[in-house]
């Protein structure tokens, strides 16, 4: 039996847990909030869609059907059905907007001005350091304290879908409690860590998160998953032996794991990234010369 659970934080802060059973060969769905039962269906075997109240917001649960019959579970937010809670909204929004139209033309410009410098900043923050956070209100420093001293650590799994804006990520609690969120991306360009590599889909690295408010977290890109530093390996191993036909694969092979053992698996980046541009190219040729001595001892040339 499939069992799914969220975290949805109300307009006044409280935290609802909401949680979804789903029978694996009779199909019967289960859905709770707060640990009481709101919904109850039977032999759901295709996709469908289940709407309910938390306090005055009107939320949904997808279940989807992939083509290999495997069912996704989502929890949204319906902002567009016209509720009251909605209502208020967009009245609020409209009234806004007036009220920002009274400030003039230049007052605007100087405010969008100001929207995309703070949104050029985030975005370029984001990677900054080995640490990623999407806490609404971010990451405070006692919070930061808290993750350091009693945090727990789960693994978030990235999904990458091609072309879209943001990037998808989920890890688990101790609790069973599934977190997820997303990132911003250019759907254009691939996001670069501070390794060096670019995240690609189903890589994962380490979450640290408070155990009472798993909200609060944060990815640390410095500890990848075994699997996902597999992969760095054998895309390097690829590179080096496309980049270099003429040496044979022994030498690539050796050349590779040389770096590996010697520097970690960071500075396999280089050599992923070796065709991307000149400067690329001479971070590449810099690694081979830092290594120089020890590379023509262990994988001499042919």
């Amino acid at each position: 039996m499939a069992h799914t659970t969220w975290i949805y934080a109300d307009g006044s802060g409280i935290n609802h847990t909401v949680g979804l059973y789903h029978g694996n060969t009779d199909g019967h769905v289960a859905i709770y909030c707060d640990k009481k039962i709101i919904q109850i269906d039977f032999g759901v075997k295709t996709s469908e869609v289940y709407s309910f109240f938390i306090e005055d917001e009107l939320c949904e649960i997808h279940l989807v059907q992939q083509k290999n019959g495997v069912f996704h579970y989502k929890f949204k937010v319906n902002k567009v059905v016209n509720t009251p809670k909605n209502k208020e909204r967009k009245r609020i929004q409209q009234l806004e907007y007036k009220q920002l139209a009274l400030f003039g033309v230049a007052l605007i410009s100087f405010v969008i001005g100001l929207l995309l410098f703070h949104y050029h900043q985030k975005n370029n923050k984001v990677f900054e350091n080995n640490y990623y956070s999407t806490h609404p209100s971010g990451i405070t420093q006692d919070q930061l304290s808290l993750l350091r001293k009693s945090g727990k650590i789960s693994l978030a799994r990235f999904y990458i879908t091609p072309g879209s804006p943001k990037i998808i990520y989920a890890f688990q609690t101790i609790h069973q409690i599934q977190v997820s969120a997303s990132i911003s991306a250019n759907s254009n360009q691939p996001l670069q860590l501070p390794s060096g590599f670019r995240l690609n889909d189903q890589d994962a690295f380490e979450a640290i998160y408070l155990p009472d408010n798993p909200l609060v977290h944060i990815i640390d890109f410095r500890t990848p998953h075994p699997n996902t530093i597999r992969k760095y390996i054998l895309a390097a191993i690829e590179t080096e032996r496309y980049s270099h036909p003429q040496s044979n694969n022994g030498r690539c092979n050796c050349i590779v794991e040389t770096i590996l053992q010697e520097k970690g698996w960071e500075y396999l980046a280089p050599i992923c990234q070796q065709n991307d541009s000149p400067q690329a190219q001479k971070k590449y040729q810099a690694l081979l010369l830092s290594a120089k001595e020890l590379l023509n001892k262990k994988c001499p040339p042919d």
